[in-house]
C-alpha cells in the first residue's frame, strides 16, 4: 500500500494526515514540541503510523509523497516576531509576503491593482528589503538536476 502523507508543524500541535491510495483518509495529532520541532513532526507520524497498525519506518518505507508546512514559520513571518532573516526568492516573488499581508488585498479587483496598493502602502515589510535577495532559478519535479545551480546562486547571497 502506498501512502501520501502531509504534516503541519503549528504552535501548539503538530498534525499529520495520510492517504493511502484507495483514498481513504488517516488524521493524526500530536503536541508541537517547540524546542525542536523536529521531534513534534516525527510523532505525529508515529501516531499516524499506530492508527494504520503500522510502525514508522513501515510508514516511511511505503510514503510516495511528504509535504511539510510550517504554520509556525509562517506566523513568524507574518507577525513579524523572531530573528533577524533574509528572503531568497525566485526573482519576481519578492514582494509575496507584502502581498500576502496586506489589508487591501480583499478590495482589489484584479491581481495588478492588488499587488499596486500593497506595494505602495506596504505595512512593516518582513523581512527588510535589505535582506531579500531574488535568483533566477525555477524548481520543477526534477530537483536533483537544479540543486548544484540553486546552491550556487545562494551561496553569493549568503557570504
Amino acid at each position: 500500500m502506498q501512502y501520501f502523507c502531509g504534516i503541519d508543524t503549528g504552535g501548539t500541535f503538530t498534525d499529520c494526515v495520510v492517504m493511502d491510495e484507495s483514498g481513504r483518509i488517516t488524521i493524526a495529532k500530536s503536541p508541537s514540541t517547540p524546542k525542536d520541532f523536529a521531534a513534534g513532526f516525527f510523532n505525529a507520524l508515529e501516531v499516524a503510523a499506530e492508527k494504520l497498525g503500522l510502525t514508522l519506518s513501515q510508514l516511511m518505507q511505503n510514503t510516495r509523497l511528504l509535504l511539510h508546512g510550517t504554520t509556525v514559520g509562517t506566523n513568524a513571518i507574518v507577525q513579524l516576531k523572531g530573528v533577524k532573516t533574509g528572503l531568497i526568492t525566485t526573482r519576481g516573488h519578492g514582494d509575496a509576503l507584502i502581498i500576502m499581508r496586506s489589508v487591501a488585498r480583499p478590495a482589489c479587483r484584479s491581481k495588478s491593482s492588488c499587488m499596486y496598493r500593497a506595494i505602495r502602502n506596504p505595512s512593516r515589510s518582513f523581512p527588510a528589503r535589505s535582506f531579500k535577495k531574488s535568483a533566477n532559478v525555477w524548481i520543477g519535479k526534477e530537483w536533483s538536476s537544479c540543486r548544484s545551480i540553486l546552491t550556487r546562486r545562494m551561496r553569493r547571497f549568503t557570504t
